[in-house]
């Protein structure tokens, strides 16, 4: 029969918790006391469970992490291609690293772009047992935006980062882009810019909902001296070639664009940055040569979790709002001073 601790307790006269105390070496125990219950559990031949003894140890411990259960990041690229997408990269270590905190893992899926695709995986987390999802947004070099997702969201609840989504209509972290892009307009303006020109990529602006351009027409309006001009209106590829003819036919004295890339078909000609033309950046990232808006994509993500597991907490089944409503979260970006923009006057 195995030697248990009652039965040591039993013969020495003790409580069983003062003879895994004991047996533990703990300072509680009286020296004497502790000694007398070490030779009669080597008497009685007690051998120690280790892994009892670990699973104990572990549940005693305040500081023990809590698994409650997996959310899933869907994501339009695979995990491996992360570190190519850093704004991407930034979201999930933010929303990683907040679920690991509040006790929750986090899987990767990558977003698919049809409604059969999306109905197999949503069969898929639901037989994972996955009840929510960070929904990350599109970049604007895919060639779709998931204007739904075909989910079944009577079992799935979850949060959007950015606004790509018509349906459903979730809990959506986003840019707060009005304020930026009014900041950023009113810094070009006082840096003696006139001619300002949006080249990015029509379909980049579509996944924006037109919002640099609507920003620059409604600056326009109480700046009559400001020209604008976008390149996805005067040419139908964002390309090289079409950025250059585009920059000769405009001559704006300032470019705005998302990404590196406007910046590497510059460098290719004799226009020097900035004393020719400046470039202003709606995405800078940390260590990056073009002045503009930095956004703290790792804080989206953290938000994103923040707002995801308090809705699986309350057992809240449904984030599909039927009234077409949601709850908004929007962050404001700093501003990168960087190397492309002139000197204030």
């Amino acid at each position: 029969m195995r030697v248990s601790l009652r039965l040591i307790a039993e013969q020495a006269g003790v409580n069983p918790a003062t003879v895994s105390r004991a047996l533990r070496g703990l300072h509680c125990v009286d020296p004497s006391t502790r000694e007398r219950i070490t030779q009669l559990a080597k008497k009685l031949g007690y051998i120690r469970d280790p892994m009892l003894s670990n699973a104990l140890s572990f549940a005693r411990r305040s500081d023990k992490p809590v698994y409650r259960e997996t959310l899933a990041f869907l994501a339009i690229a695979e995990p491996s291609a992360f570190k190519e997408l850093p704004w991407l990269n930034q979201m999930y270590h933010g929303g990683l690293d907040r679920a690991k905190e509040l006790g929750y893992a986090v899987e990767c899926h990558h977003l698919p772009s049809t409604t059969s695709d999306q109905k197999a995986l949503s069969r898929q987390l639901r037989a994972r047992g996955i009840r929510g999802c960070i929904v990350c947004p599109v970049s604007p070099q895919t060639e779709w935006t998931p204007i739904s997702l075909n989910f079944d969201w009577d079992h799935l609840t979850g949060v959007q980062i950015g606004h790509a989504l018509i349906y459903p209509t979730l809990p959506a972290i986003t840019r707060n882009l009005p304020d930026d892009l009014s900041a950023m307009f009113d810094h070009l303006h006082r840096l003696g810019y006139r001619r300002i020109g949006l080249a990015v990529s029509r379909h980049g602006e579509e996944t924006r909902r037109w919002a640099i351009l609507s920003a620059l027409l409604l600056f326009q309006t109480f700046h009559p001296k400001i020209h604008i001009s976008a390149l996805f209106q005067d040419e139908k590829d964002f390309t090289a070639l079409a950025f250059g003819r585009w920059l000769r036919k405009r001559k704006p004295d300032v470019v705005i664009v998302n990404g590196p890339g406007v910046l590497e078909w510059i460098d290719e000609t004799p226009i020097r940055v900035p004393q020719d033309i400046g470039v202003c950046r709606i995405d800078c990232q940390t260590g990056c040569r073009e002045s503009g808006l930095q956004t703290n994509y790792l804080n989206m993500g953290r938000m994103a979790a923040n707002q995801l597991i308090p809705i699986l907490e309350h057992g809240t089944p449904l984030s599909c709002d039927p009234t077409g409503t949601n709850l908004l979260l929007s962050l404001s970006s700093e501003w990168h001073n960087g190397q492309t923009l002139r000197s204030a006057f």
